[in-house]
């Protein structure tokens, strides 16, 4: 079932500073995202991956415009760490154990 407050991404505007309207409340707010990652992935054998990322995202309320929202900023952590098994049980199988998390 589709959420009729959620617009799709294709239906955000986008500014060359950065910032773009937050469509999720319905309030058409001004918000400016910064978002900031890396990621890696080492093979230790042949049968074995190790990989994993980091992010850090800073959004920002930038006005309330009367909505009832207030000005305010959220800062989020997010990372993951995966382990991927090559051919496992016969030649072609992939498995891969994946442990992500936000933090806000």
């Amino acid at each position: 079932m589709k959420n009729k407050n959620v617009k799709s991404k294709s239906s955000l505007e986008f500014s060359s500073a950065g910032s773009i309207c937050c469509a999720c409340s319905g309030a058409n707010l001004p918000v400016s995202i910064n978002a900031y990652g890396a990621e890696a992935s080492l093979q230790l054998s042949d049968k074995f991956i190790l990989g994993g990322w980091a992010g850090y995202t800073n959004t920002r309320i930038l006005a309330s415009n009367g909505s009832g929202i207030n000005r305010g900023s959220l800062d989020i952590w997010n990372w993951a760490v995966t382990l991927a098994f090559p051919d496992l049980g016969k030649k072609g199988n992939l498995a891969v154990l994946w442990l992500a998390w936000n933090l806000m």
